[in-house]
């Protein structure tokens, strides 16, 4: 690869890449390139210092020149000669570059200039097919000029016509050629060359759309152009090349200024902002203000054209936007819009869409049964082989979200394995449709799971760092955020707790700095964690209840009884120790949260035991632990029948590591 020295190349100072710095040329070194040019051509003394003082060492410059003051020399004798009784002033070496290649284009002759000034119009690079199309000549006629051209040296030819592809020696070439033509007959060109791809090569027009786009920005064919530029959006964004995707709609969209006001324009609009809002997910995060920009916009628009082709994505991202704001009761009442619409439609694909963000919103809540409810119907109207690769219309894959949801659901629920086989199915489909935010979306919550569910370590550890470098080498600022925060849980067990506790904290920052509050709660439990491990308990108290305050704003109530029973276990068999207990398995009894209940359950009658309350204690997690039908394999479960086991005499120790940990 070659770029200029202001360009910042992210891959340098890897073990592979060797860095070449291409200086100017000395004196010496341009004299030499000189002499080579010339051949035996004869040029003073004089006129090659000319050339090296005007060129100042750019290789490019010397060749042109050189070849500018030879080709101006040839009348038929030789260029010895003539510059033998010529001075260097006579022969009028021209003073910047642009001039020295249009004096060379203009010498090759009327018939060759118009040809090379056709095929900059197309571009730096262009087919014979394509320039015989647009230039309208014979073909002998037009192969004629392009052998005057590859003899110049100005164009490259690869392959023989009609299968010949001609590329400007250099991007110079080409601007000086194609600044020539006049603007009218340029803007006609533009605007022919576009309706030819269009319908004569409709593979450049299908996979390359933004080819077309240009053409008919340029020709002031508007309508058509924006059009392209929507397709060439869509196009990149399905790649998850959301960088190129934002560039395309942002072009569409302001093109569309000049378009009259009125019902079609409106129309494109919705179309170009549903396609920016999920590039605007990927690049600048769920939450963002350019997020909920574009979605507010979409719905205004969807409103005034009466559209409801686009509604499910309208509203999905408006699901989105605020719950990950922290908006949940905003968020609810666009849900319940959406399932009315989905039933009255009886379209199953809409209905998922519906039971998922209807279902995950309800767990947020701390409606966990109802949660679980729809989050299982969203599953099971779920079609891969119908709903197929449409991430890049909402953000993420609608299959990936229902199962991440699901899983999600089954876990508060009590059913761990139920919940491990949605994550993977998740991680499954977003692996096969090779969608960046969709892969990033199911890892995000496989890692919930494992630090919350299985508390696989181990696995939470490699899935977050792997999170971390993906969302990095795709630009998902929100994700990465969300992985390092992830990331720390591993740090406090490996007895880094200060090195945890940085990293959550950053992560918390670069959540806040997008407003993006869904997993406040659980980072904050992280947190918490974090400084009680460091033995900074006043800390984790202040965490805790920074965490307690977010998820009554925000609406995660769903981790609450985490939080009372975390903020118990570090005021340690105290009498609000046990009150923080009591009240966490009240606060998930209401919410029917089987697993969060188990968990609190056990911490308070590992302390009573501690304290010889020995009846109370093995009382107390008993019938919560009876109730489970699956996922004995679980930390939480086997932590829970171990303490039973040892409280019972099973189980004849000191000290039953998996009964006495804490957290």
């Amino acid at each position: 690869m070659t770029f200029r020295p202001e360009f910042i190349a992210r891959w340098i100072g890897q073990p592979h890449v060797t860095v070449l710095a291409l200086n100017r040329l000395m004196q010496h070194e341009s004299v030499m390139l000189i002499e080579r040019i010339r051949d035996n051509q004869a040029l003073s003394a004089e006129l090659i210092e000319d050339i090296i003082e005007r060129t100042d060492g750019v290789p490019l410059f010397i060749e042109e020149l050189t070849k500018a003051v030879l080709e101006a020399s040839g009348s038929g004798e030789k260029s010895s000669s003539i510059l033998s009784t010529l001075s260097p002033t006579a022969l009028a070496v021209p003073a910047t570059l642009h001039s020295s290649l249009m004096a060379r284009i203009d010498r090759l002759g009327m018939s060759v200039k118009e040809i090379v000034q056709i095929g900059a119009v197309i571009g730096r690079e262009f087919t014979y097919p394509l320039l015989a199309a647009l230039a309208r000549r014979g073909d002998s006629e037009l192969q004629t000029a392009l052998d005057h051209l590859a003899e110049s040296g100005l164009v490259f030819r690869r392959g023989i016509p009609p299968d010949a592809t001609y590329i400007f020696k250099h991007a110079l070439v080409h601007d000086s050629a194609y600044a020539s033509l006049l603007r009218s007959h340029r803007q006609q060109l533009h605007a022919t060359l576009g309706q030819i791809i269009e319908e004569r090569f409709t593979s450049v027009s299908e996979t390359q759309p933004e080819i077309v786009a240009q053409h008919y920005a340029k020709g002031g064919i508007t309508a058509k152009a924006v059009s392209y530029w929507l397709k060439a959006g869509q196009f990149a964004c399905a790649r998850s090349a959301n960088a190129e995707a934002e560039a395309h709609l942002l072009k569409g969209m302001k093109l569309l200024r000049e378009l009259p006001e009125g019902l079609e324009r409106d129309r494109r609009e919705l179309e170009l902002q549903c396609a920016i809002g999920p590039v605007m997910i990927a690049r600048k995060g769920y939450s963002a203000a350019d997020s909920l920009g574009a979605y507010e916009r979409a719905r205004e628009l969807l409103i005034e054209t009466g559209d409801v082709e686009h509604r499910d994505e309208v509203l999905t991202g408006l699901v989105l936007v605020f719950a990950n704001r922290g908006a949940i009761d905003a968020a609810l009442q666009v849900a319940k819009e959406m399932l009315r619409f989905a039933e009255a439609s009886g379209n199953h694909t809409s209905l998922c869409i519906a039971h998922r963000c209807t279902g995950a919103l309800l767990s947020y809540i701390g409606q966990i049964s109802r949660g679980q409810h729809h989050a299982a119907r969203a599953v099971e109207f779920y079609d891969e082989s119908r709903d197929w690769n449409v991430g890049f219309r909402f953000g993420h894959d609608i299959g990936v979200s229902a199962f991440c949801q699901a899983s999600f659901a089954y876990w508060l629920s009590g059913l761990p394995d139920s919940s491990a086989r949605m994550a993977s199915r998740a991680l499954d489909l977003a692996r096969k449709l090779k969608h960046a935010n969709s892969q990033a979306y199911a890892a995000a919550w496989a890692s919930l799971l494992f630090a919350f569910n299985r508390r696989d370590v181990a696995a939470l550890e490699r899935d977050a760092m792997q999170l971390i470098a993906f969302a990095r080498e795709q630009g998902l600022p929100q994700f990465e955020a969300w992985a390092t925060c992830f990331g720390a849980l591993p740090l406090i067990d490996q007895g880094s707790a200060e090195e945890a506790v940085r990293k959550v904290r950053g992560g918390i920052a670069a959540c806040e700095s997008i407003q993006n509050w869904l997993f406040r709660p659980v980072f904050g439990a992280i947190l918490a964690r974090a400084y009680a491990a460091a033995n900074r308990d006043q800390d984790a108290l202040r965490a805790i209840s920074e965490a307690l305050d977010a998820a009554e704003r925000f609406g995660q109530q769903w981790m609450c009884p985490e939080l009372w029973r975390i903020r118990g276990v570090v005021l340690s068999s105290s009498q609000e120790s046990e009150e923080c207990f009591r009240h966490a398995i009240d606060v998930a009894r209401k919410q029917e949260s089987r697993l969060l209940e188990l968990r609190a359950a056990t911490s308070l009658a590992r302390m009573w035991y501690d304290q010889g309350q020995c009846d109370k204690a093995c009382e107390l997690p008993a019938p919560v632990y009876g109730w489970f039908t699956e996922g004995f394999d679980t930390a939480d479960l086997m932590e829970a029948k171990a303490l039973l086991n040892y409280m019972d005499g099973t189980v004849i120790c000191d000290e039953d590591k998996a009964a006495r940990k804490q957290f």
